[in-house]
């Protein structure tokens, strides 16, 4: 074998997440994306809600990032990424 089987092929269930009004603030961080797109998978698979993300603290694009360097792509393809999985989750 390799190492893996097939039972639990199948076996996950995409649900509605629940509805609740709250806001999830990101942090400037590859840490807050992660946790964005955690936020967006534990809601369609563990029925939590999917909160209004506020990208305010999102460094515009354009500008320097410190720490590891480069540039920053500012929200946008964040919210993009965030919405289309979104919309793939809510099909099925």
């Amino acid at each position: 074998g390799v190492g893996f089987d097939t039972k639990g092929a199948g076996k996950i269930t995409i649900k509605k997440p629940k509805e609740e009004s709250l806001t999830f603030q990101l942090p400037d961080s590859r840490e807050g994306w992660v946790e964005s797109l955690k936020i967006v998978l534990d809601a369609f698979f563990l029925g939590k809600p999917v909160p209004e993300f506020d990208f305010s603290l999102i460094r515009p694009a354009g500008d320097p990032i410190r720490g590891f360097g480069g540039i920053a792509s500012g929200p946008a393809p964040l919210k993009d990424m965030l919405i289309d999985i979104q919309k793939i989750l809510e099909a099925r």
